[in-house]
């Protein structure tokens, strides 16, 4: 795996409950796959999570769960670009 990559992660969708939380993780090619340490309705939970990187954004992966917080095979993931994660300055 590719260099350390760390940091927050928010999913703010349409009628969903917001979770927040931290990825932590690294490239494979052109794909960051990382652990989810997040907050939902109080409950701390992890999950494996997957972005293809896309131009100047990155696309969320979908697949088979081995044990409901990995992959079963990283490799055979589909990646759905209907909601496109752009990167955020949070340093101001």
């Amino acid at each position: 795996m590719g260099e350390a990559i760390t940091g927050t992660l928010v999913y703010k969708l349409f009628e969903k409950d917001k979770n927040m939380g931290t990825i932590q993780g690294g490239m494979r090619g052109d794909v960051l796959l990382a652990n989810y340490t997040f907050f939902s309705e109080g409950v701390s939970s992890i999950r494996q999570i997957a972005f293809k990187k896309e131009q100047d954004y990155f696309i969320e992966g979908f697949g088979a769960n081995g044990d409901k917080t990995v992959f079963k095979d990283p490799g055979s993931l589909q990646f759905n670009d209907a909601v496109k994660l752009k990167a955020v300055d949070c340093r101001k």
